[in-house]
């Protein structure tokens, strides 16, 4: 409480307030980044859950569709030289193969209309919040392969304060924009829509943050992985894993974990038998 910091003499108060703040600030980054995975999880359920709800209400499943591609092949070869009007229509019907192409549309595309559905509530609702987000965060990574993703939420940064909406895709780092999102974040005429392109990057930043590969400055929780380690790790490094029982060969402890993923389904199986 501050009466009882009141007691103690000016350095020692100065120093126990410095305490405070730097562990207050600690919580209050790691308030800030749990909102991140949160925001960006609700909307990937909610904006699939919505487009699921879509599909199931405008068609049904196509059942037999076995049946259906023999029923074709039959009538085909039939009538090899025949019209696909006389043939074809009446031995499955139109209708069938409407719904058959409906079906394949509506699944093949369930990615893409998930995004669109995503950049719908964020353009509407979170992206207001995303400048000073980032803006107030220290992205940083001991990983090489992640800069890319740094790079990239600088750039979107500097975009968002010019009122960018679109941009040239060579502008992006390479590496951003996995495959399954290229679709959505580049538009027909080559151009790299910013908003986008924003929710891409908050999921690669969401999965990296959950892995630690891509750490906070300032932040505990969500900390450099590196502090983590005893200071002289590297002086001790046999002593360290010996100590915990590990072995330092990667292929050895590898095999170790996978011998006791073989091992447990059979213990639980001899365990029910015996039960």
């Amino acid at each position: 409480m501050t009466s009882e910091m009141r007691r103690h003499d000016k350095s020692h108060r100065s120093a126990l307030l410095a305490i405070y703040l730097m562990q207050r600030r600690a919580q209050l980054v790691d308030g800030l980044i749990d909102l991140l995975p949160e925001i960006v999880h609700r909307m990937s359920t909610r904006s699939r859950r919505m487009v699921v709800q879509k599909i199931a209400a405008d068609i049904g499943a196509v059942h037999g569709k076995k049946r259906l591609l023999f029923d074709i092949a039959i009538a085909a070869l039939t009538e090899p030289k025949g019209v696909v009007e006389d043939v074809i229509y009446p031995a499955v019907g139109a209708t069938k193969l409407q719904a058959v192409i409906n079906e394949y549309e509506a699944k093949g595309s369930l990615d893409h209309r998930i995004q669109k559905v995503m950049r719908g509530t964020y353009a509407s609702h979170c992206r207001r919040m995303l400048p000073p987000f980032l803006s107030a965060l220290e992205f940083q990574s001991n990983n090489g392969s992640w800069q890319p993703i740094l790079d990239a939420l600088r750039l979107i940064i500097r975009w968002n304060s010019e009122g960018r909406r679109f941009t040239p895709t060579e502008l992006a780092p390479t590496g951003t924009i996995p495959g399954k999102w290229r679709e959505t974040v580049v538009d027909d005429h080559g151009r790299l829509n910013v908003i986008s392109y924003e929710i891409c990057l908050l999921i690669q930043l969401r999965e990296r943050i959950r892995a630690r590969e891509i750490w906070i400055a300032g932040a505990d929780r969500y900390r450099n992985p590196d502090d983590d380690l005893p200071q002289d790790f590297e002086e001790r490094r046999g002593t360290y894993f010996k100590g915990l029982g590990l072995p330092q060969d990667a292929q050895v402890f590898i095999a170790g974990v996978r011998k006791q993923l073989e091992e447990e389904p059979h213990l639980l199986n001899a365990t029910i038998i015996e039960h």
